[in-house]
C-alpha cells in the first residue's frame, strides 16, 4: 500500500509538532502542515490527501468555515477536527459543517490513532 498523504492545519506550532512526531515515530510518515486555512485550500487543490486534520480556531477562516468551504468545493477527503473546544455544541457544529470525527486537545495518542484508523489502514503502513 502506498503511504497515505496527510495534511495538518493548526495556527499554533506545538500541536503540529506533537502530531508530526506521533506520525513519524509510529509510521515514519511526515504529514504536510500549514498554519492557515488559505494555505491549506491551496495545498488541497494541488495534492490528493487521504486525511485532513484541522483545528477550529484559526486565522482567516475558522475551522467550521474552512470545512464547509472545502466540502462545497467537492472535497470528500475525511476530516478530523483536533480542538481544545470541548463542548457538545462545538462537536456537533464541526460534524454538521462536514467534519468526520472530533478529537479533544490535549491529544491522547491512542484515541487519536483509533479515530484515524477509521479512515486509513494503519496496519498496512506499519508493515511496510
Amino acid at each position: 500500500m502506498k503511504k497515505p498523504k496527510i495534511l495538518i492545519i493548526d495556527d499554533h506550532d506545538l500541536p503540529i509538532i506533537v502530531q508530526k512526531k506521533m506520525w513519524k515515530s509510529r509510521f515514519k510518515l511526515s504529514p504536510d502542515s500549514v498554519k492557515d486555512a488559505r494555505e491549506a485550500i491551496g495545498l488541497i487543490g494541488k495534492n490528493k490527501y487521504n486525511l485532513i486534520i484541522c483545528d477550529l480556531n484559526m486565522p482567516t477562516y475558522n475551522g467550521y468555515d474552512f470545512i464547509k468551504f472545502i466540502r462545497e468545493q467537492g472535497c470528500k477527503t475525511p476530516i478530523i477536527v483536533v480542538s481544545a473546544a470541548r463542548s457538545v455544541v462545538n462537536v456537533n457544529k464541526a460534524i454538521s459543517s462536514g467534519a468526520d470525527e472530533y478529537i479533544v486537545k490535549p491529544i491522547d495518542e491512542n484515541v487519536y490513532f483509533t479515530k484515524v484508523a477509521k479512515f486509513i489502514e494503519l496496519k498496512d503502513i506499519k508493515s511496510e
